[in-house]
C-alpha cells in the first residue's frame, strides 16, 4: 500500500513537471517566432561559463592526515577496533533482514526489498570488520599498515577527468540563433504536445 501511494505521488509530480516544463516551453518557441531579436539578446546575458573546476578545486588537493593518525595509533586503533567489533556483533547476531525491515518502517517488504537489505547487511558487516583489521593493524602492527598505505595512498585527479565537460559547447545555440523562427516553431509544436498530454492526465485525475 506505503508503495503504491509513493509511487501515484511520484507520477503525479513528474505529470505536473512536465506540464509546467511544456508551458515554459511554449513561450520561448512564440517568443522565438514573434520577438526573435530580444531572445537572441536574452540568450547573450544567459549563456555566461561558470568553471565548475575552479569551485570544487579544494576537493582535488590531496590531504594527508597519515602523520596525525600514527602519532595517535594506539588511540585511534583501539577506538577503531572496539567500535566495530560491537556493530560487528551487533550486525550478525541480532540484525537479520526483517530487522532492517522493520527499523526502516517497511511492511510486508518484497523478496527483492529482503534481498537489498540482506546485501546492504552483508556490506556493513564488511566495513565494520575492515575497521576491527584496522585497528588492529595501527596498535600491533604499524609496519606492515604503513607498507599497505604506501601502496594504496595515490592521489588520483577527478580533474582531469571531467575536464572535457567543463568546456562550452554553443553549436545548438548557434544554430537556434542562425534559425530562431524554425527553432521556436520546433519547440512551440513539441512542447504544446507534452503540455496538451500531461494537461489531459493532470486534469482527468490519472
Amino acid at each position: 500500500m506505503n508503495s503504491y501511494v509513493l509511487g501515484k505521488i511520484l507520477v503525479l509530480f513528474l505529470v505536473h513537471l512536465f506540464f509546467v516544463v511544456a508551458i515554459i516551453g511554449v513561450a520561448l518557441g512564440a517568443s522565438l517566432i514573434l520577438a526573435s531579436a530580444r531572445m537572441q539578446a536574452m540568450f547573450a546575458i544567459g549563456n555566461r561559463w561558470i568553471s565548475g573546476r575552479q569551485a570544487t578545486r579544494w576537493l582535488t588537493v590531496p590531504h594527508d592526515i597519515s602523520q596525525i593518525a600514527h602519532r595517535n595509533r594506539r588511540w585511534l586503533g583501539l577506538v577503531l577496533a572496539a567500535a566495530g567489533a560491537v556493530l560487528l556483533y551487533t550486525l550478525v547476531a541480532q540484525f537479520g533482514s526483517a530487522d532492517f525491515a522493520a527499523a526502516l518502517q517497511v511492511a510486508r517488504p518484497s523478496l527483492s526489498v529482503l534481498w537489498g537489505l540482506t546485501a546492504l547487511k552483508w556490506f556493513l558487516v564488511l566495513g565494520c570488520g575492515s575497521a576491527v583489521a584496522l585497528g588492529i593493524l595501527l596498535i600491533f602492527f604499524p609496519g606492515a599498515l604503513g607498507a599497505i598505505e604506501t601502496r594504496t595512498d595515490r592521489w588520483v585527479s577527478t580533474r582531469r577527468w571531467i575536464e572535457g565537460g567543463d568546456v562550452m559547447r554553443m553549436s545548438l545555440d548557434n544554430l537556434v540563433l542562425r534559425t530562431p523562427r524554425i527553432a521556436g516553431l520546433i519547440m512551440l509544436l513539441g512542447s504544446a504536445f507534452v503540455a496538451v498530454a500531461s494537461g489531459i492526465l493532470i486534469f482527468t485525475r490519472l
